[in-house]
């Protein structure tokens, strides 16, 4: 027996001071000297940073025990709870974050063990535990300062579940008793976006949006909400003329640089669905004319391009293009141009120049497979439809060769069947016999090259 402890703990009896467990470990009874703070939380964090959580774990459960009036003691019983979130013992991890929102060692504890208990949930796809979770939260909780993000918390839960009509509901719950919040903004969009792009309620969507034009005239988010409204009538309802009016309304009426140009873009393409071929190459003109990054400056280049492909003019749509290729000779930005320089050359019947530009693609992207094959593929086929039959063998035995997984390879296999048994034999295969040596030869469907857009169909007339 320790005679200087059991003389300590006269003492605290002589002065009428109550003895509890919490007062004096009845460890010490039998003579065991209490840790000193300091080296617990030494010893807990090495622990952790060693990944030793269980044994972490052990080592909180002493911070609270010996000094369980301690700053440290109420950070203990969190640390807890995100040691077996990490150890992924979810049930014990449940029960603590439950024990948090119970009885918070601090103020912002409560929500954060909330916010860490539905990601378990959602984890382990119990969503009906977490909406549950959050609204009995709001229930026991209603003047908790963290309730405006309770109410984003169990919305967003409800979208994990597609049910956008109920986390539309607590938006606006959210919007009717915190108005003045600051992410009363960013609820008001999400509100708009999920009529626009979830439910697809277009109606509701721009009533949305203007309800946020409204509420916060003349600023740039009221802009973006008009922005997404001409965006509505131009690629949803193809509204084109209220879509005009849209976007003619920001470009005259905002000094925001990106939102101008924005319109600026999506008034050109409202111009071509529209037809109005000459005006939508003056949109794409203003909006070529301001700073641009290389992709959107190559993308609105090669639309200009193929617009005056639709006026027929060729020579301008070419130059266009090249300028495009002369400026990134072998960068991403280039490969659409590229690819649509073929497409024209091909309509005017410059065949050798075709071959050629298949040739500057295949020295361009030495190391881009699909780019390469699809480029030779590309160089057969206008062999083989000049009935120049050996160039197109060699060509189609090549990407054989060089590219044998590929799916070009199986269309190559398939097309010189065709040369061999039909058109050297001064033959043309019927559409049935064509699909049968396909389907022999596993094509299901020519394959197009990646991130590389269909073209717009050839001009009529």
């Amino acid at each position: 027996m320790n005679t200087k402890k059991h003389q300590k703990i006269l003492f605290l009896l002589i002065l009428g001071v109550p003895l509890t467990l919490n007062t004096w470990n009845i460890d010490n009874l039998y003579g065991e000297e209490i840790p000193a703070l300091e080296n617990l939380i030494k010893q807990r964090n090495e622990l952790w940073n060693a990944g030793k959580l269980k044994e972490a774990i052990e080592v909180c459960n002493k911070i609270m025990n010996y000094y369980p009036n301690s700053n440290e003691a109420r950070g203990a019983k969190v640390d807890i709870a995100n040691l077996y979130y990490h150890l992924q013992d979810f049930d014990k991890a449940i029960n603590a974050y439950k024990e948090l929102i119970s009885n918070p060692p601090y103020e912002w504890a409560r929500f954060e063990a909330l916010r860490m208990l539905v990601s378990i949930y959602q984890t382990q796809k119990k969503y009906d535990s977490a909406i549950e979770e959050c609204q009995s939260f709001i229930r026991r909780y209603p003047d908790d300062k963290s309730i405006p993000e309770v109410y984003i918390l169990l919305a967003e839960t409800y979208g994990f579940v597609q049910n956008f009509e109920e986390q539309i509901k607590v938006y606006q719950d959210f919007i009717k008793n915190y108005p003045q919040d600051p992410k009363a903004k960013e609820v008001r969009f999400s509100i708009a976006n999920i009529y626009a792009n979830r439910i697809k309620n277009y109606e509701k969507a721009i009533q949305s949006y203007q309800q946020i034009i409204e509420s916060y005239p003349n600023t740039k988010d009221a802009f973006n909400a008009l922005l997404n409204v001409g965006n509505i009538y131009a690629f949803s309802l193809n509204q084109y003329d209220k879509a005009e009016q849209v976007y003619k309304k920001i470009v005259d009426n905002t000094k925001e640089e990106s939102l101008v140009q924005n319109a600026r873009m999506h008034l050109a393409q409202v111009y071509k669905m529209a037809g109005k071929t000459d005006e939508a190459i003056k949109s794409y003109e203003d909006y070529l004319s301001k700073p641009l990054s290389q992709r959107d400056w190559a993308r609105a280049m090669t639309d200009l391009a193929y617009l005056y492909r639709q006026k027929k003019d060729y020579n301008k749509a070419i130059e266009i293009l090249r300028e495009i290729i002369e400026k990134y000779p072998k960068r991403e930005e280039s490969t659409m141009a590229r690819f649509a320089l073929l497409t024209f050359l091909s309509e005017m019947n410059e065949y050798q120049e075709v071959v050629k530009e298949c040739d500057k693609i295949i020295g361009a992207y030495p190391r881009e497979h699909q780019i390469v094959a699809f480029a030779m593929f590309q160089k057969a086929k206008i062999y083989t439809d000049r009935k120049d039959y050996d160039k197109a063998i060699e060509t189609y035995q090549a990407i054989i060769k060089i590219y044998p997984d590929l799916d070009y390879a199986k269309v190559a296999r398939s097309y010189l069947r065709v040369i061999n048994e039909y058109y050297k034999k001064d033959k043309i295969p019927s559409r049935k016999e064509m699909e049968k040596i396909f389907e022999e030869e596993g094509v299901i469907s020519i394959p197009a090259l990646p991130s590389i857009p269909s073209p717009p169909p050839p001009p009529t007339g």
